[in-house]
């Protein structure tokens, strides 16, 4: 669907748009977002809302590490590319190297070179690189922190969409390497969200490929047997899975209620990211919808996770 929107292939249809705006965007970004996708901008107008982008995504996300250590008045006075210089140091490199590669991208559109104009396999590549700027940020956190940080660190992430969860599980697994209780959870995470986000027959394949690579019988069995309970819920429509943005704010507040003082402390940065990007979103109201954990609890003895 990407592809088809930036080469002005297909009219976005308000369903269509919709669906499309259901990312981890922040409200400050939706505009630059739009002006990204639009059948009505240039190349070059789609460059220069990129940039934009990656630096609303740097002043919202990135800077926290900054203002520890310098002036953030003189940060925020640098041009894009000294700010990114002074990032490297603190994010991965797969971070810096997407906010170079946006930048180099944006001046190419904001400069003219007959000989030297922007190709649509540019513009589908900077789309991507921007909208995916959100999951690299949560992929580093997690890196450095893990997901069990605390008992609710995963509940707090959780909260996210499906197919999110999906992008960033798959770069903190090695399914070649489940050698211990952390791999295990990580895997039964990434099943569940890979089924949630529509993908059930990925997450089957996903789970035979593990027990090809040593997982144990007995995890092979519950594993399945969660990913069968979690389709029931589905089917019932007893899951509380996000479909927009603000089903992703309601989830969020809900595991809020439930966090003391050491959970919020403890989780401080990651619930930081998740308040600025749900940040003036009106959450939604899915009724009284059952968490994984517990629906799992409840058709089953036996629970990982």
């Amino acid at each position: 669907m990407l592809y088809a929107i930036l080469s002005n292939k297909v009219n976005i249809e308000e369903e269509t748009m919709e669906e499309i705006m259901n990312k981890p965007i922040p409200l400050e970004g939706k505009n630059c977002f739009y002006d990204m996708i639009s059948n009505e901008n240039s190349f070059e107008a789609k460059a220069n809302a990129s940039r934009r982008y990656a630096e609303m995504i740097i002043s919202l996300f990135l800077t926290s590490e900054i203002k520890l250590e310098k002036n953030s008045d003189k940060f925020n006075a640098k041009s894009l590319g000294n700010k990114i210089r002074s990032l490297q140091k603190y994010y991965d490199n797969k971070i810096i190297q997407s906010l170079y590669f946006i930048k180099s991208i944006g001046d190419k559109g904001s400069h003219y070179n007959v000989n030297n104009k922007l190709t649509e396999k540019e513009i589908i590549k900077v789309v991507e690189v921007s909208l995916g700027l959100f999951e690299l940020i949560l992929i580093d956190y997690f890196k450095k922190t893990r997901l069990d940080k605390t008992y609710n660190t995963a509940r707090i992430f959780s909260t996210l969409f499906p197919n999110v969860r999906v992008n960033i599980l798959s770069k903190l697994i090695n399914l070649k390497q489940i050698k211990n209780r952390y791999d295990e959870e990580v895997l039964h995470k990434y099943l569940l969200a890979l089924v949630k986000s529509g993908r059930k027959n990925k997450a089957y394949r996903v789970l035979d490929e593990a027990k090809k690579n040593g997982i144990n019988d007995n995890l092979y069995i519950q594993e399945k047997d969660s990913i069968r309970i979690i389709l029931e819920g589905m089917n019932k429509n007893e899951l509380p899975i996000p479909q927009k943005i603000e089903d992703c704010k309601r989830n969020y507040n809900e595991v809020l209620k439930t966090l003391d003082c050491h959970e919020m402390e403890d989780n401080n940065r990651l619930i930081t990211i998740m308040d600025t990007l749900l940040k003036q979103i009106e959450p939604s109201k899915m009724g009284d919808k059952i968490p994984d954990q517990l629906y799992i609890l409840k058709y089953t003895t036996e629970f990982l996770f």
